[in-house]
């Protein structure tokens, strides 16, 4: 009889272990595929970049500033894509938003910008991509927080299982909920 009650502890331990891995393993691979739509998202809005520029150029020639910044901060989200590294891609990207607030914003130095028909199917592309890619913004934060979360709960099981928590992308106060 004692035996089958070691077997029967044993056994429930064991169904605890199991159940717990595998939530961990399905909320890690849920953030790990949220990044993977971002970072992709983010790939497509950065490919029209050079375009934009292209546009702008013609018209604000005094503004190569703007143009060598919002070129810089594109190039360092490029370089950080490129190293996986989230933290500093979520820096990147902050950096790039806030360039091309100034570059959209030239519209109304140049008004000649305003009735470009590029500069303006481009700003709206631009809009629709960051339609598109701050929702995923918000379910990459909120994946990669509910892992983190699980890990910080089972965190003996998790370093049994060298389960780490994972960067935030962290957002700008405009960008959260």
């Amino acid at each position: 009889m004692p035996y089958l009650i070691t077997v029967g502890i044993i056994a429930v331990v064991l169904i605890l272990v199991i159940g717990k891995y595998n939530k961990l393993i399905i909320l890690r691979d849920s953030a790990e595929s949220a990044w993977h739509q971002l970072d992709g998202r983010l790939q497509e809005r950065n490919d029209l970049i050079p375009n934009l520029l292209n546009v702008v150029k013609g018209y604000a020639k005094r503004e190569s500033e703007t143009l060598e910044k919002v070129i810089s901060a594109r190039n360092s989200l490029i370089t950080a894509q490129g190293q996986g590294d989230i933290s500093e891609i979520a820096i990147a990207e902050n950096q790039l938003q806030a360039t091309l607030k100034f570059l959209f914003a030239l519209k109304e130095i140049y008004p000649n910008l305003k009735t470009n028909k590029s500069f303006l199917q481009l700003q709206e592309e631009f809009t629709q991509m960051e339609s598109k890619i701050a929702p995923l913004k918000q379910h990459y934060y909120d994946s990669t927080t509910r892992y983190n979360n699980e890990v910080e709960k089972s965190n003996m099981m998790a370093r049994v299982f060298s389960l780490k928590k994972m960067p935030l992308f962290e957002l700008t106060p405009q960008q959260q909920k």
